[in-house]
């Protein structure tokens, strides 16, 4: 059975609208891991991916305005991060259906250790006071 990640303390960035947006990326996340777990590959490489896309862009977007309006250093380094995550996913959202069905399992793994690392590596303490 595949492990589903929950939100911790330690996640908060003390940015409610950023901390709810990290609550919904893992849910989608453990969305689509649980699909793949019950042999819905397709399903989990077309639609849910594509949601979890949608959910990030909007994120992402959000999270850097609030860089912005605070006047952060660190926001282009950060968009470069976003970026490189979207550039993966998109590629592995292009993929021919048997190229995705032979990875499908490792990307709900990546995603979340993606999330995880970023948010408590870079999100955090960029936003926590």
């Amino acid at each position: 059975m595949t492990i589903l990640y929950e939100w911790k303390p330690e996640y908060s960035t003390g940015v409610d609208a950023i901390d709810e947006d990290h609550k919904m990326i893992f849910s989608l996340i453990n969305q689509f891991k649980h699909s793949v777990e019950n042999g819905e590959h397709e399903f989990a490489s077309s639609e849910l991916l594509d949601k979890l896309i949608d959910y990030v862009n909007f994120h992402f977007a959000r999270e850097e305005n609030k860089m912005s309006e605070r006047g952060l250093a660190s926001l282009t380094d950060h968009q470069y991060l976003h970026e490189d995550l979207k550039f993966q996913v998109i590629a592995f959202r292009s993929m021919e259906e048997q190229e995705k069905a032979a990875i499908i399992g490792e990307i709900g793994s990546f995603l979340e250790d993606w999330l995880i690392n970023h948010i408590i590596k870079v999100d955090v303490p960029t936003f926590r006071p």
